[in-house]
């Protein structure tokens, strides 16, 4: 609801959104309205390699907000979003990392580098990480990040050599960072390098920093709580429309965070 309504609503207000998703197996130009593939292939960086995607481009039903939908079959054409019903996806580290690092690569394919970028849950988290420790060195250094936080107690863990398939290195991956008792932990990365933190209600917020609702991560919210806040989303156009201002407010502070520390 969230990707769907927040970027209508800021579109709106008058802000220039754009919406990086994967293309699953089941989009199709039927589901949109109208989708139309970029000529130029994207290459992922990805392991020890990278993975060549397509890139579509769409407007979903009823709004002007660009959609850009990421491509590769071998990840994404399945039909399911992250895992199989009673099973795991033993690559999604694989599949999530492209999608991150794809959006990025993406901001550079069509030489547009936005003020913010906003991720939502661990399947995105990568890219705070990515910002902080290594984007910034190059075109996106005055790009502030912003990480929503819906379902955390799917926090993205792995083991610990995994970290190659995401290529984070020790900029990255340790105890203040995305590093869990040498395991991975995306969402734990991301909620410590994203310059602010935005839960789905102000209860939610202050729950986040609780052993009963951090889900383990309680001691990492707590460390940033002046950076998190809670916003409740609309089930209207007015109300989404205040949740849209929130955010706004959100993404200012994120962006006069990133220029204070350079």
């Amino acid at each position: 609801d969230r990707v769907g309504a927040l970027p209508a609503a800021l579109r709106a207000l008058g802000h220039d959104v754009r919406v990086v998703i994967p293309r699953y197996g089941w989009i199709s130009p039927v589901a949109t309205d109208g989708m139309a593939r970029h000529l130029a292939p994207l290459a992922v960086p990805v392991g020890d390699g990278e993975a060549w995607c397509a890139v579509y481009e769409a407007r979903a039903p009823g709004s002007d907000v660009p959609v850009y939908m990421i491509d590769h079959e071998v990840l994404f054409d399945r039909p399911y979003l992250y895992d199989p019903p009673g099973g795991t996806s033993p690559d999604n580290l694989a599949r999530f990392t492209v999608l991150s690092r794809g959006a990025l690569q993406l901001c550079k394919h069509l030489g547009w580098i936005p003020n913010v970028i906003h991720a939502h849950d661990w399947p995105t988290a990568l890219v705070p990480i990515y910002l902080a420790t290594g984007e910034r060195r190059g075109m996106f250094r005055r790009v502030a990040s912003v990480l929503s936080l819906h379902e955390v107690m799917y926090q993205g863990r792995f083991h610990g050599h995994e970290r190659a398939v995401a290529q984070l290195d020790e900029g990255a991956f340790h105890a203040d960072g995305a590093e869990e008792y040498g395991e991975l932990n995306v969402l734990k990365g991301g909620g410590l390098f994203a310059d602010m933190l935005v839960a789905t209600s102000p209860e939610r917020a202050a729950a986040l920093c609780t052993p009963d609702g951090g889900y383990g991560l309680d001691a990492v919210f707590a460390r940033r709580a002046s950076d998190l806040t809670g916003i409740t989303s609309g089930t209207d156009a007015a109300s989404w429309e205040e949740a849209a201002r929130q955010h706004v407010e959100v993404y200012r502070r994120a962006i006069e965070k990133r220029k204070a520390t350079g």
